[in-house]
């Protein structure tokens, strides 16, 4: 490894367990995995001679790393702030840990890379609600509806897409702002059933809600109970629950007032 890679000084170990906590909690923050954060955690510190006894402890909303260098333990803790899902960025940081533990980046350059990913162009407001659109309107079409509900619901998830990245939904906790999106999305699709054209309710507000149903989380949380993560796969079950409930609170609001208004049997 190439002299300016080592650790010379504590310093310098400590810089490497903050970029290493730091991949870690964008890991997180971006919807990986809980062991996927640990283990790169683990590899970034382990990966340089001069560190030993690494241990990473991660949950949903927190991550733990210490390690010891000649002879110091050295700890770091670092509150993690869940932002939207990003499976490119977490490729993005998977591909810089597996260059880092190779030896082929620096500390300086680590960081560099890192808020290179960080500062990397977001798909368009546009782009992203129409992919939310068609993720609901498939649905709907899968499950049984017609054309006209596909086209009726792609409208429904184009709102609803914008609803979600506005700053309102941002700034929101995540069982308000699931609540709110699941009630704006069913509403629209009560006015529609209450207008003349022929459209079937039910389909089009189960594909309207489907962008909101939490299956990453609770693949995740599967997945992180499997690995023997049992506290951080229960967090996360924990938080799909409460967000299927915010769900069907919005969604019983919306039946609840077209059955008052006698559009329901």
């Amino acid at each position: 490894m190439a002299n300016e890679f080592k650790i010379h000084n504590i310093d310098d170990a400590k810089q490497l367990i903050d970029l290493a906590i730091t991949a870690g909690y964008k890991l997180i923050a971006y919807g990986a995995e809980i062991y996927r954060a640990e283990d790169t955690v683990y590899r970034m510190c382990s990966s340089r001679d001069e560190m030993k006894e690494v241990f990473v402890f991660g949950l949903t909303n927190a991550i733990f790393v210490t390690a010891q260098f000649e002879g110091q333990t050295l700890t770091l803790f670092k509150n993690v702030e869940i932002s939207n899902l990003d499976l490119e960025r977490i490729r993005q940081i998977n591909a810089f840990s597996r260059e880092f533990v190779q030896g082929d980046i620096s500390l300086d350059q680590g960081y560099a890379r890192l808020s290179a990913i960080d500062d990397s162009p977001n798909r368009s407001f546009f782009l992203k609600s129409l992919f939310i659109a068609l993720c609901a309107s498939c649905f709907s079409y899968i499950f049984g509806g017609t054309w006209l509900d596909f086209f009726c619901t792609l409208i429904i998830g184009m709102n609803l897409g914008f609803f979600q990245q506005s700053e309102l939904a941002l700034s929101m906790s995540f069982f308000p702002q699931t609540v709110i999106a699941s009630l704006i999305a069913s509403s629209q699709g009560v006015l529609i059933a209450m207008s003349p054209l022929n459209v079937n309710l039910d389909m089009i507000i189960i594909g309207s809600i489907m962008p909101l149903v939490p299956g990453m989380a609770m693949t995740n949380s599967l997945r992180d109970i499997m690995s023997g993560d049992f506290l951080s796969g229960l967090i996360s079950a924990t938080k799909a629950v409460f967000t299927a409930f915010a769900i069907a609170l919005g969604v019983g609001i919306s039946l609840n007032v077209f059955s008052i208004l006698g559009g329901g049997s």
